[in-house]
């Protein structure tokens, strides 16, 4: 076994069975030991520069695998799709190299219970990438068991990071007590206390919620073509969305509607045409609507343009509370670092450029006789933990995020995107309802279940009752354990290295005493 996944042949096979074990592929188990061949290749590494080498082969090819579709943005040229696609592995595949350093040290240091050091490793090495301006939290091992309800209500305590500490720790004592019989029953164990406890949670809390609900909220999919939705005009995408709310609305009573991202194709508060439009539908209707559209501000005469959501209730006049995007996509929709260099603002490889908006924000959405609050997510902002946590802190009851992941069509990113957002929900305890352009749209249960849906290419709404919000770890302050992997693993990093280091010393002092 460890000649046989030793070198390059063990970095390999682990990215191919992770790429394997990640959405929309359903063999999310091939996780739970997946790590294997790349901890026995580590393992046996004659150096920490050859662990560093297949560290990054291993990232390479993980990485090839589930971000590809980052090359296959239609709404970028051909060089900025190609140069993004590679610049995107390249660097997730660098990054996971420099973690496999401090890894191999711990081999050296600790010997067979130096794998237990990747279970502080892994998930410290993803929260690198949930901040900053080159921010892209996907690649989550967590999303390796995203289909797995039971296995992920681990998150609404300790958010995705946990999830992904527990599969490593899977691996872990699989390798550690690979030369002992009671191994197998240890993991059989975790993977049985895990299910049946996760099970019993996310059934429990669905009933809890359901029990006190909220409104009713739906959504509508337009399935309009991305390039269409411009090149087609206003009143082509409009006609489409306000049909299908209404045909939904006249027969349900509805509290709330969401349309994706730039749904209405037009600068919505400096059109009064299609303000006026979509408040009479409003009033007729008796819901809110929360649409996404294209906002442009003035300040001192420099033009500010947003990526916007607008929420417009019955008996607005017009008036409409509006939230601009603030985690903007990397080169797709603002080129990084323009603090450092602004002249970077110029540069145009096909993308929109925005500006980051001042910050998240909560809306009232009546419902009878009282209110409830739900807070606009934008675009890839679903993906972020701090994000939805934040909502939360502001009020949240429910959360809503706008998407339009038809410059992506086809690809394997709109089934990863969909079930990234459902880890939201469950770590928040809220409802949350997402409405793409081209799919998938869903409305997911605090507990992460999937109530309502629309697959890609559908044209369609649907609709469901809202539970109401429930109270998790998360939210109460597991959302530091992110932060204590990261404490600890930078702590093992520095100990090691100076270990490293006085080692090194004390063999040229040997030698020099020789």
């Amino acid at each position: 076994m460890r000649k046989r996944f030793s070198g390059a042949t063990g970095a390999i096979a682990s990215g191919i069975l992770l790429v394997l074990a990640t959405p929309p592929i359903p063999l999310g188990f091939l996780a739970w030991l997946g790590l294997l061949p790349f901890m026995f290749s580590i393992e046996r590494a004659d150096s920490v520069k050859k662990a560093f080498q297949l560290g990054m082969l291993f990232g390479l090819v993980y990485h090839l695998g589930v971000v590809y579709w980052v090359a296959m943005n239609t709404g970028a040229d051909m060089t900025a799709r190609i140069l993004s696609g590679i610049g995107t592995v390249a660097i997730l595949s660098i990054w996971f190299g420099i973690v496999s350093i401090p890894y191999k040290l711990a081999l050296n240091r600790f010997g067979n219970a130096g794998h237990f050091a990747l279970i502080l490793l892994y998930p410290a090495q993803e929260l690198f990438w949930a901040y900053g301006e080159l921010a892209f939290p996907w690649a989550l091992l967590a999303l390796t068991q995203a289909e797995y309800l039971p296995i992920i209500q681990l998150a609404s305590v300790g958010g995705t990071y946990l999830v992904t500490a527990w599969v490593v720790a899977v691996n872990a004592i699989a390798m550690v007590g690979r030369e002992k019989r009671r191994t197998g029953f240890v993991i059989i164990a975790l993977l049985v206390l895990t299910w049946g406890g996760g099970a019993l949670r996310s059934s429990a809390l669905l009933r809890s919620t359901l029990s006190r609900p909220l409104g009713t909220v739906g959504l509508v999919q337009g399935n309009i073509d991305p390039e269409d939705k411009w090149e087609l005009g206003a009143k082509y995408s409009m006609d489409i969305y306000q049909s299908l709310t209404k045909s939904m609305a006249e027969n349900n009573q509805l509290d709330l509607v969401v349309w994706p991202e730039t749904a209405s194709p037009v600068r919505l508060k400096n059109s009064r045409y299609w303000r006026t439009v979509l408040q009479d539908m409003v009033d007729s209707l008796n819901i809110s609507l929360a649409t996404g559209a294209s906002h442009r501000e003035y300040r001192d005469g420099v033009k500010i343009p947003y990526n916007a959501s607008f929420l417009i209730k019955p008996g607005g006049k017009g008036v409409m509370d509006y939230y601009a995007k603030v985690h903007l996509v990397p080169f797709g929709e603002r080129v990084p670092f323009q603090w450092i260099y602004p002249g970077l603002g110029k540069l145009n490889l096909g993308q929109a450029e925005f500006k980051p908006g001042p910050g998240l924000t909560t809306w009232d959405v009546p419902h009878d006789s009282i209110t409830f609050k739900v807070s606009p997510l934008i675009c890839y902002e679903d993906i972020f933990s701090h994000l939805s946590y934040r909502s939360v802190k502001l009020g949240a009851d429910i959360l809503v995020n706008q998407t339009n992941d038809g410059w992506l069509h086809g690809t394997s990113e709109q089934r990863q995107h969909v079930l990234l957002a459902r880890f939201r929900s469950i770590e928040t305890g809220r409802t949350m309802v997402r409405a793409t352009n081209t799919g998938i749209s869903a409305i997911f249960a605090p507990s992460g279940h999937f109530l309502a849906e629309l697959p890609i290419g559908a044209r369609g709404a649907v609709y469901a009752i809202a539970p109401g919000p429930a109270m998790t770890a998360y939210v109460g302050g597991g959302w530091l354990i992110k932060y204590l992997f990261a404490a600890a693993a930078l702590g093992l990093w520095i100990a090691l290295g100076i270990g490293e280091l006085r080692e090194k010393r004390a063999r040229k002092q040997e030698e020099k005493d020789a």
